[in-house]
């Protein structure tokens, strides 16, 4: 099982940088994954709707968390030099966006201490 914090990371690892992914894979992590009943197929439909060809389902074969989990570790060893993690000054945590000045978790916020 996955911690909070690894899905988080995930989350704005792929939020912020999934134009570093390929097209493919891309479409993939955006899919809308469903199962229809007692069906045990997995259905994809892209968010530009239509079902998803079979090359993106290919990607999806584990599950679209599995797909989410590998493309954000494939983005931090590819793109470790483009990927950096913003991070609260007071406490820490992960921000929401790569140029978030105020944490929605402890509410610091540092607006107005630097020059943009």
């Amino acid at each position: 099982m996955e911690t909070r914090e690894r899905r988080e990371t995930v989350s704005y690892v792929l939020d912020n940088f999934s134009h570093l992914l390929t097209d493919d894979e891309r479409a993939a992590v955006e899919c809308v994954t469903f199962t229809m009943g007692g069906d045990t197929r997995t259905y994809a439909v892209m968010r530009s709707g239509g079902e998803a060809s079979g090359h993106i389902l290919a990607l999806l074969a584990n599950g679209q968390q599995a797909l989410r989990f590998a493309c954000a570790d494939k983005l931090l060893v590819l793109h470790k030099e483009l990927i950096f993690a913003n991070a609260c000054p007071s406490c820490g945590k992960l921000l929401r966006t790569p140029r978030a000045r105020q944490c929605l978790k402890c509410g610091h916020s540092w607006h107005q201490s630097t020059a943009a």
